[in-house]
């Protein structure tokens, strides 16, 4: 509906910081906690519209309707910070907004660029692709 009704949509994208070896290290029961306490804060930081999924092995996305660029920043920062603090885990995030001249599939594409630059970039951060 956002994209038809040419409404804000934003996407966060979101990878657990060097998953496989936190699961090498602490055991596949331990990784599995770890992606329920993941999954848990991003119901918590989510609202009712949003929609937060497991996206593959350790990631995740969330769609934030009625959402800009600079609102779904703050809310992936909200999410890193809750992430951070409240598991045995940290993650990478990337966000982005659609835009009229975008192609519905861009989005994802571009929320994964952003993604991959906070990987790039330290990890335990957020990254925006405009």
């Amino acid at each position: 509906n956002s994209v038809r009704f040419k409404r804000p949509l934003s996407v966060i994208m979101l990878d657990i910081d060097h998953f496989k070896a936190y699961n090498d290290t602490h055991g596949h029961n331990k990784g599995d906690n770890a992606l329920v306490d993941v999954a848990k804060v991003l119901l918590k930081e989510s609202r009712e519209i949003d929609l937060a999924v497991r996206y593959g092995g350790e990631e995740f996305l969330v769609l934030l309707p009625e959402t800009d660029l600079e609102g779904a920043r703050d809310v992936a920062e909200r999410i890193r910070q809750t992430i951070e603090a409240t598991t045995n885990v940290t993650v990478s995030l990337g966000v982005t907004s659609y835009h009229e001249k975008m192609h519905q599939e861009e989005i994802v594409i571009k929320a994964d660029k952003a993604l991959y630059m906070a990987k790039n970039n330290g990890r335990n951060r957020v990254e925006v692709s405009k």
